[in-house]
């Protein structure tokens, strides 16, 4: 089942980029944004390494609330350094699944080598150099996925909560290392987040599946069906 996910969510990006591409732009990251009422919540994920280590500063936020005048609110997220992990990570639950995931995270951001299997070429140096950049980002970027505490040492989530339910915002967010080169637009990138009631999804249906002859009886339970936050 975690595999079909994880396909799935690379045929996604998969599309996404091709689409945007097709369109003669060249994505570097996706943004993603959710209100949870009292505060709306931005994740954004730079899509190779390249990207990911150019700008491991951090990110510059701004903010505008929708048809209200000089409403301009500025912030930042910053890379943790290798410190600020150690002290996240030791100071919190080792079995708590985010901080194993922030501490795959910091691995991937600070650790001095990553193992690779190919030997016995002649570019297998570049080969290997390739492949570990491929798997740092990977993994990073899946850590940030399933935790906050990752995300945050990544510099690749912002939570804002200085919002009010009913308005709508307008978020630019740009690396750090561009506010003092002058913005590019290319690496500038944008959401538009109504602020809402935040609303839990709902839990999927127990399944059931019984072996028959030549058949599988699948029943569905939904008496159970309950709203998880």
């Amino acid at each position: 089942m975690k595999n079909k996910k994880i396909i799935s969510v690379v045929l996604f990006l998969f599309v996404l980029c091709s689409a945007m591409m097709a369109q003669g732009e060249a994505p570097k990251f996706i943004v993603i944004s959710k209100s949870f009422g009292n505060s709306i919540v931005l994740r954004w994920i730079p899509l190779d390494y390249g990207m990911w280590k150019k700008y491991d500063a951090g990110f510059i936020i701004e903010r505008t609330t929708v048809g209200v005048p000089n409403s301009l609110y500025i912030d930042s997220v910053k890379v943790w350094s290798e410190e600020q992990w150690q002290a996240q990570i030791k100071g919190n639950n080792s079995d708590d699944i985010k901080i194993k995931y922030a501490a795959i995270a910091a691995q991937m951001s600070y650790g001095s080598e990553l193992n690779t299997t190919f030997n016995n070429s002649l570019s297998a140096d570049a080969l290997n150099l390739a492949t570990e950049q491929e798997v740092r980002h990977s993994y990073a970027m899946l850590s940030a996925d399933y935790s906050p505490v990752a995300a945050d040492g990544l510099g690749l989530r912002y939570a804002d909560n200085k919002v009010q339910i009913g308005k709508d915002y307008q978020y630019k967010i740009y690396p750090i290392a561009n506010n003092a080169k002058g913005i590019s637009e290319v690496d500038t990138f944008y959401a538009y987040v109504n602020c809402e009631e935040y609303k839990p999804p709902t839990t999927l249906p127990s399944f059931f599946i019984e072996e028959q002859d030549h058949m599988i009886h699948l029943k569905v339970d939904l008496k159970d069906r309950k709203s998880v936050v």
